[in-house]
């Protein structure tokens, strides 16, 4: 085990750096680029994104304003998220797609320039589903995994306890797995039960 980034300490304004003298603020979603050389970190605490360089050993922030806890579409610092919760690449690696627990939608980003938009969910957590990415519903996303083809997003909604998914063609989103309620259930379609899901993975 080698310590990339951070120092223990907790960051209450993001602390940008190398190594040791970088500071996160409970981090949480991390994902790395094919090649190793990028990791990118939902710092949950402070609302922003942040790009560490693997080779560099230094670490700076690409989107959000530390302390700015806001929804809102923009470029880099000017981006407003609150609470992102994980973090995903595009299977192109062109763009990273972020959970965002408190504004209860999906970002992308686009690594070229650092410009960030809202791509699922109204902004209101609810429970409507079987609808275009906008006008869905998600209730504290959390969690996120492809298909085994790359066409459909899986997204774990903790507050509603289940399992949504947008299909990638379409921009639909509806409701996979569980039924509202809380619960640990095996079953089928919204006969299953979860008691708030956080993380997700594909097999």
């Amino acid at each position: 085990v080698a310590l990339v980034a951070g120092n223990g300490v907790l960051g209450k304004t993001v602390q940008d750096g190398f190594g040791a003298a970088a500071q996160f603020n409970g981090p949480s979603g991390l994902v790395i680029t094919k090649d190793n050389n990028f990791l990118y970190v939902a710092n949950q605490g402070n609302h922003v994104i942040v790009e560490i360089d693997i080779n560099a050993g230094s670490m700076r922030t690409v989107v959000g304003t530390a302390g700015n806890a806001a929804c809102s579409s923009g470029v880099g610092p000017a981006a407003g998220l609150n609470v992102p919760a994980y973090i995903i690449l595009s299977p192109d690696e062109q763009y990273l797609f972020v959970s965002v627990w408190s504004c209860h939608r999906i970002a992308m980003i686009r690594r070229s320039d650092w410009s960030m938009t809202f791509v699922v969910g109204s902004g209101t957590g609810g429970y409507a589903n079987n609808a275009v990415a906008l006008s869905a519903q998600l209730y504290n996303p959390a969690g996120m995994a492809y298909n085994g083809d790359f066409t459909e997003l899986y997204v774990t909604s903790y507050a509603s306890s289940w399992v949504q998914s947008l299909s990638g063609a379409s921009g639909y989103v509806k409701r996979v797995r569980g039924g509202g309620a809380g619960g640990g259930i095996d079953g089928v379609g919204s006969s299953a039960r979860f008691e708030r899901p956080t993380s997700a993975a594909y097999s």
